[in-house]
């Protein structure tokens, strides 16, 4: 879900999560990893619109396909 200012990802599964080549629009976010059943508040870029873009690593290190989703 998205604040005016925040993207909120919430609690992703009992195993750490890896987010990386997170894009806001034209804008870069820095990498995060997300701990276990917790949720974490991502800032947006001044002006943040459109769609955010976003790969994962898996459990063997490799980077997942990109998933795009809309701001909304």
């Amino acid at each position: 879900s998205r604040t005016p200012t925040h993207l909120q990802i919430p609690p992703p599964s009992a195993y750490y999560l890896t987010l990386v080549n997170i894009r806001v629009g034209a804008k870069t976010i820095d990498n995060v990893m997300i701990a276990p059943k917790s949720d974490m508040q991502i800032p947006l870029p001044t002006g943040a619109q459109g769609s955010v873009t976003f790969q994962t690593v898996n459990d063997y290190g490799a980077l997942t396909s990109a998933t795009t989703a809309s701001l909304g």
